[in-house]
């Protein structure tokens, strides 16, 4: 039987049998594993200092401060709605000077831009085919008045000859119906003399209305006629002037649903005072008033036409000159007014402030009337909804604000630097304007 292997490990020596050096190493192995197993558990959070990292981490923000914002508390009031629209300038009569016969320009009497009266005399056509035609109609009409009292003299001799039998009551008869041809006869001649008269006259052109004439479109020795499309000049009456204003037909049904339409049947802007202000930013001083509201808008533009007449004696207002006009379109009562400054719109155009609810800033979602208000509360929006009175609403410190976040108010006070600030912003839309 082969002799069996001993697999068993060697029995452990005791400490005696160890070496010196052996033992120093043993007991240096013993310390590095205590070390060791201390620094896994303050890994783990098992240390002195866990709890208290667990429960407040090194990173903790502060308390949530305050906001401090400037705020005004509205209230409804009665206020006069204006809108301003725009317009062009429109003279109140343009007559165009036209021949009415054929002929060569002999003259042309006038001073292009001048002020020319009616019947005044502007151009000469070469006149002497149509006097030799006035001279040949007036000699026609001789010839037909004696040819009338030749005949009217038969007449008379054959009634006394029928009345003895002299002639026959056939000729007689002849001789009646010859005195009825010539008298048709002078009738023709005198209208053509009278055709040949008015186209002697014709060819000295004068001004159909008084105005303002502009440039001459022909010239001495141009070929004209009755035909022609191109007129010879324009005259335009510039005093008084109109203005055409467009005004969207939402503002117009918007306007007529809170009955502000005048009791007469008239339109509701018919007669209402407007204002101007000319393409260099300035008024244009005097008042003028609506004349004309159309009853249709156009289909193309959704807007409605408005007709206002002005004064222009020093001809200021010249035709096609682009202007901005001030419409009032009446008092609208229970209008919350907000500070142009107070209010924000978002993405999908929609105007909203911050109120300040509870010590807390909250987005109020407005709807804005169109009309601008009167000149005493000027860079202001008139709320129609969405506000009522004794809203706190906040026009400093916008930037900051969140939903929900605490705020400590203080009374807005409007400044002068704030108007001239909104002016400059108004100015600037307006000469972006077209």
């Amino acid at each position: 039987m082969p002799e069996a292997t001993n697999n068993r490990l060697p029995d452990a020596q005791p400490p005696e049998a160890l070496t010196g050096r052996a033992a120093k190493a043993q007991k240096w192995l013993g310390a590095g594993l205590l070390i060791l197993g201390l620094l896994q558990l303050t890994g783990c959070g098992f240390g002195p200092d866990s709890a208290a990292s667990q429960t407040e981490p090194e990173n903790a923000p502060a308390a949530a401060e305050k906001v401090a914002v400037a705020v005004v508390t509205v209230a409804r009031q009665r206020q006069s709605l204006h809108t301003e629209l725009s317009g062009r300038v429109v003279a109140q009569r343009i007559a165009e000077v036209r021949p009415q016969v054929r002929g060569l320009v002999a003259e042309r009497l006038f001073e292009e831009g001048a002020s020319v009266a009616a019947g005044e005399l502007l151009y000469r056509i070469q006149d002497d085919r149509y006097q030799a035609l006035w001279h040949q109609a007036r000699a026609d009409l001789a010839i037909a008045r004696a040819s009338l009292a030749s005949a009217e003299i038969s007449r008379q001799r054959y009634q006394q000859l029928v009345g003895v039998d002299g002639i026959s009551q056939h000729e007689y008869e002849l001789s009646k119906a010859e005195v009825a041809k010539q008298q048709a006869e002078v009738q023709a001649r005198e209208a053509a003399l009278k055709s040949a008269e008015l186209d002697l006259q014709q060819t000295q052109i004068r001004a159909p209305v008084s105005g303002v004439i502009g440039r001459a479109e022909v010239n001495q020795g141009a070929l004209v006629s009755a035909e022609q499309t191109v007129p010879l000049a324009r005259i335009q009456q510039l005093d008084p002037v109109y203005v055409d204003l467009v005004l969207p037909a939402r503002q117009l049904l918007a306007l007529k649903r809170r009955q502000l339409q005048q009791t007469d049947g008239h339109s509701l802007v018919a007669h209402q005072p407007v204002k101007l202000t000319l393409e260099d930013g300035l008024d244009y001083g005097s008042t003028g008033s609506v004349t004309f509201a159309d009853s249709r808008a156009d289909t193309s533009t959704g807007m409605v036409t408005l007709r206002a007449q002005f004064a222009n004696p020093d001809g200021l207002l010249v035709p096609g000159m682009f202007v901005r006009a001030e419409l009032t379109l009446g008092e609208q009562v229970d209008v919350v007014v907000v500070p142009q400054q107070a209010v924000n719109f978002d993405e999908q155009g929609r105007a909203f402030v911050w109120r300040v609810e509870n010590g807390a800033a909250q987005i109020r979602l407005l709807t804005l009337l169109e009309q601008r208000p009167d000149a005493n509360t000027r860079h202001h929006w008139l709320v129609d909804s969405g506000l009522e009175s004794g809203d706190q609403v906040v026009t400093e410190g916008i930037m900051r604000l969140y939903p929900g976040v605490l705020v400590t108010t203080t009374e807005w006070q409007p400044t002068e630097l704030n108007s001239l600030a909104m002016d400059d912003i108004a100015a600037g839309l307006a000469g972006s304007s077209p």
